[in-house]
Order: C-alpha cells, then structure tokens, then sequence
C-alpha cells in the first residue's frame, strides 16, 4: 500500500492550515500603539563608514547582534541633547532592571566639532555605555546613514571670519530611530510637544514603547518560526 500521496497531502494541509493562522494572525493582531510609528517589516539600512568616539570604524554591520537606539543632535547643543540624554540615561538605568538589553547610540550632526574625542568627552557626562557615532573624517558617507533613517538637520553658519563663526548653532529634527537586531530600522520615536512648542523625550514613554515594539516583534518572528518549522 503506498501512503506517501496521503502523508503528502496531509503535510500539505497542515502547511496551508499554519499559513492561514500566521494570516489571520496578523490580520487581527494591532500593531503596537507607540509614541511614533512602528514599520511592519522593518526598513534596511544602506550602508555607511562612521567613526564611534573610540576612532573605531563603525558600520551597518555594527548595528546587528542587538536592537539599537539612535539619536543624533551636536555637542555644543545648549538645552534639547542634553535633556534628551539625560532621559536616555534614565531609560537605561530603567533597563538594567529588565532582561532586555538596548544599546543607545548618539550620531553627531556637526561635522566640524563633533568628532570623535570630543564626543568621548561629552558622553562622560551622561552614560559610560553610550556609543557616540562621528562623521568627521568622511562626512559624504555619513549621507547613507542620514538619508536611510530620514535625519534632518541644518548648520546656521555665520560667515566665515566673523565674530560668531566658532559658535554657530545647529537646527535639527527629534525623532529617535529603534533598530532591530538585524540591524533594519523598527520604528520612529517621536517627542511630546508642550503647548509652547517645546519636544521632550520622557524614558518611562520610552521604555514602555521599546518593550511594546520588542514584544510585538518577538511574537511575530515565533509564528513566523512556527510556520517554517512545519513546512514539508
């Protein structure tokens, strides 16, 4: 008696079954509710040459292994990085608590001071973890990383030779990018904004947004694994 044809189709069946579950799972499954946007499938970065503040080469590479999260601002910033770093410092502490693990980066946008002492020696005030990121020896490849995550920034530059030239300020945006450990952008975190126009970060939003992500995420790849796992 040959039983391969009914094994087969039994196989067959039990794979279209698993494939409709994982379909309706993620049609009736809500994609989490953070403070920003979370991007089914996530969004693969092009690959960039960096230099962290231990002038050791950083690329898209590096961001694989654990989720990430990037922001970027300028060290002569006089109020918004540093508040927002004080809250990443205050997430991370919150993490320490929790088996989950998140590596904050801090990409400096101004590449004319930001390079990599200087961003050695201004992360010393906040977090001994924190990775900064410069582009200063190679500023056109910072361009990959910046047009892949959607940075926005503007130098306010004085003329050249005027009193002001050294202290030129910078303008930028506040998104904070999650990156998953496949190294591809998550979700955008966006701040709270006051009535006055004011964007802050708050690390207990932020922790619950991360962990929200992380959870949507994790349950996800196991279905995806479930399917797979049996497929003839």
């Amino acid at each position: 008696m040959n039983l391969g044809r009914p094994i087969f189709l039994a196989g067959a069946l039990l794979l279209a079954a698993l494939s409709i579950n994982v379909w309706l799972w993620r049609q009736h499954q809500p994609l989490p509710e953070i403070q920003g946007v979370y991007i089914p499938g996530a969004k693969g970065l092009a690959d960039f040459q960096l230099q962290d503040h231990h002038q050791q080469p950083f690329r898209a590479k590096n961001l694989t292994g654990q989720w990430h999260l990037l922001a970027y601002g300028y060290t002569h910033c006089p109020d918004y990085c540093p508040t927002l770093l004080h809250e990443l410092v205050q997430l991370e502490q919150k993490l320490k608590q929790r088996p989950e693990t998140l590596q904050i980066l801090f990409y400096g946008i101004d590449h004319q001071r930001d390079e990599p002492n200087q961003l050695a020696t201004y992360l010393t005030y906040f977090s001994d973890s924190f990775i900064g990121l410069s582009a200063i020896d190679k500023p056109t490849e910072a361009l990959a990383l910046e047009d892949s995550l959607g940075i926005i920034y503007q130098l306010e530059t004085p003329e050249a030779g005027s009193a002001e030239a050294s202290g030129y300020s910078v303008a930028h945006g506040t998104s904070l990018y999650l990156l998953n450990p496949e190294g591809k952008l998550q979700a955008v975190l966006q701040p709270s904004i006051s009535p006055s126009g004011i964007a802050t970060f708050n690390a207990d939003q932020l922790l619950q947004d991360y962990l929200r992500v992380r959870a949507y995420q994790e349950q996800s790849t196991t279905t995806d694994r479930i399917a797979t796992t049996h497929s003839p």
